[in-house]
C-alpha cells in the first residue's frame, strides 16, 4: 500500500488531522468534541506523527490476533490485516482506525466469551469507542436489542450498562445530553442540503457552499456567524427548521446522498503515486471501487444467509446501526461507515467459505447409479 499512495509521512496540518492535533494540547475541554482520539494523540505526539502510524498498524495487527484467537477464523483474521480500506485509515491520523476495532473487538469479546468478565470489558471497548466517535454513543442498546431472545441477551445487557455507565458522566458534565449543545448540530444543518463532498474541497474555511445550503441571506449570514463562533444551537435550529418546513426536499436529499456512505473507492483520501488520470492511476481507483462493492454485495448474501443466528445478528449491528444513525447528517463519504468494514468482511467470508464448502462437497459426492 505505500508503494500505491504518498502516505508518509502523515498529514498533520490539512483537514480534520489538524484539528485532532489541535485538541491533543487539551483532550479533555473541547466542549462536545470526543477526546477519546485526541487523547491518544497526545500520548503518541510527542515522539513523532510517525509513531501514530506505526501505532495503529500494530493495533490493526492485535484486532486481527485476538480474531483469530477467540473464533479460530484464520481468514477472518488475515482478511483484517490485508483489507486495504483499513490499511488505508492506518496510515491517516484520524479517528477510523481506532474506533473500527474498538467496536470490533468489543463485538468478539460479547459474541465468542471465554470468561464471566468478558461482557464488562466489551463494554468498556464500547465506551472508548464512543469516546472516539460520537456517533457510536447509542450502538450499545442496538446491541441489546439484537440479542433479544437469545444466550446473549444478558452479557449485551451488562456490556450496555458498563458503557453508559463509563460515557454517561463525560456526557453530562460537557452538556452533550441536549442536541442543541453538541457538535451534532453543524452536521444535521450539513445533511439537510448536501448532494455530494464537492463543497468542502477547498477545505471548511473556504467553503464553497453550493446554492442549496441557504434559503436566504439572512439565513447564510446565521449560519456563517454561527461555524466562526463554535455555536452549534442555531444550526440545529435552522435544520429541524428545514425538516419540518420542506420534508419532501430533505428527504429526497438524504435518498440521493445515502450510496456515498457506502459506494466508492474507500481510498480518496490518499494521493495515488500515479499520475491523475492515467491509465495506472484509473485502473487502481477502478480496482477499489470494485472491491468495496464486491465486499458490500457478497456481504449482504451472507448475513441474508446468516439472518437467524444470534451471534451474526450481534456482529451486523454495526452495519445496521451506522446505516441507519447517519442518513440524517454529513454521510457522504465512505470513510464514516468503516467501523463496519470488518462485519462486512466477516458476512463476505462466510458466503465465500460456504460456497466453497458446498462446491466441494457437490464435486466430491458420487454418482448416482
Amino acid at each position: 500500500m505505500l508503494a500505491l499512495f504518498r502516505a508518509m509521512p502523515p498529514s498533520v496540518s490539512l483537514g480534520d488531522s489538524a484539528a485532532f492535533i489541535a485538541q491533543s494540547q487539551s483532550p479533555w475541554d473541547h466542549g462536545f468534541e470526543p477526546p477519546g482520539y485526541p487523547l491518544f494523540l497526545s500520548l503518541l505526539l510527542p515522539i513523532g506523527p510517525i509513531s501514530i502510524v506505526v501505532m495503529q498498524a500494530l493495533l490493526s495487527l492485535a484486532s486481527a490476533l485476538f480474531t483469530y484467537a477467540r473464533t479460530k477464523m484464520l481468514w477472518l483474521a488475515l482478511s483484517i490485516v490485508a483489507c486495504p480500506f483499513l490499511i488505508v485509515f492506518d496510515f491517516q491520523l484520524l479517528t477510523e482506525t481506532l474506533a473500527c476495532h474498538l467496536i470490533w473487538v468489543g463485538i468478539v469479546l460479547l459474541a465468542w466469551p471465554r470468561r464471566s468478565w468478558d461482557p464488562v470489558l466489551a463494554g468498556i471497548f464500547f465506551a472508548a469507542a464512543a469516546l472516539t466517535r460520537d456517533t457510536l454513543y447509542l450502538m450499545p442498546l442496538v446491541l441489546v436489542l439484537a440479542a433479544a431472545r437469545s444466550r446473549f441477551f444478558k452479557p449485551a445487557l451488562l456490556a450496555a450498562a458498563v458503557a453508559f455507565i463509563t460515557v454517561t458522566p463525560w456526557q453530562v458534565a460537557h452538556g452533550t445530553v441536549k442536541i442543541s449543545d453538541g457538535r451534532g448540530g453543524f452536521a444535521l444543518w450539513i445533511g439537510t442540503w448536501e448532494r455530494n463532498a464537492d463543497w468542502q474541497l477547498p477545505g471548511i474555511r473556504n467553503a464553497a457552499w453550493p446554492a442549496n445550503a441557504f434559503r436566504s441571506d439572512a439565513e447564510r449570514d446565521r449560519v456563517i456567524q454561527a461555524i466562526a463562533r463554535h455555536d452549534e444551537g442555531p444550526l440545529t435550529e435552522i435544520a429541524l427548521d428545514r425538516i419540518r418546513s420542506q420534508p419532501h426536499a430533505v428527504l429526497q436529499t438524504w435518498v440521493v446522498r445515502y450510496p456515498r456512505l457506502w459506494v466508492g473507492t474507500r481510498v480518496d483520501s490518499l494521493q495515488l503515486r500515479f499520475q491523475r488520470g492515467g491509465i495506472a492511476w484509473y485502473s487502481l481507483k477502478l480496482a477499489f471501487f470494485a472491491l468495496n462493492l464486491a465486499i458490500l454485495v457478497i456481504a449482504l448474501i451472507g448475513a441474508w444467509r446468516l439472518r437467524r443466528e444470534p451471534t451474526a445478528r450481534l456482529i451486523a449491528v454495526p452495519i445496521v446501526y451506522l446505516g441507519c444513525i447517519l442518513i440524517p447528517f454529513h454521510n457522504s463519504e465512505t470513510r464514516y461507515s468503516l467501523p463496519a468494514m470488518v462485519p462486512l468482511l466477516f458476512f463476505a467470508g462466510q458466503a465465500l467459505v460456504t460456497a466453497a464448502r458446498a462446491r466441494r462437497h457437490s464435486v466430491s459426492r458420487p454418482l448416482s447409479p
